[in-house]
């Protein structure tokens, strides 16, 4: 008589390790997409007109970078270790001292 294999623990398996591989998958997008908004928010900044207010985006660049670093670290960890928490900034608005320059 055939031994019976049950395939349910091996579907479990394949299943749990291509969801695996999509969530990092997943992730690795989000930093290209990062990348990608951070460049237009950039060129969208440097073709802006005269205004009392600008985009910080020095600051915005920091605060991605912190999110970048972070999906990284998850993505290839070195080892369990503590990490420095930082806190997003947010507010990029700066007003420019004369009201009319860039």
């Amino acid at each position: 008589m055939p031994k019976k294999i049950n395939i349910i623990p091996i579907m479990l398996l394949l299943f749990s390790t291509g969801a695996k591989s999509a969530h990092k998958d997943d992730l690795a997008l989000a930093l290209r997409q990062l990348t990608t908004i951070e460049q237009l928010v950039v060129r969208a900044n440097s073709t802006a007109g005269p205004s009392r207010y600008t985009f910080n985006t020095s600051r915005f660049s920091e605060d991605l970078e912190h999110i970048r670093s972070g999906i990284r670290d998850y993505l290839s960890p070195v080892r369990a270790q503590p990490r420095d928490l930082f806190e997003i900034k947010g507010d990029y608005r700066l007003e420019t001292p004369d009201g009319d320059a860039k």
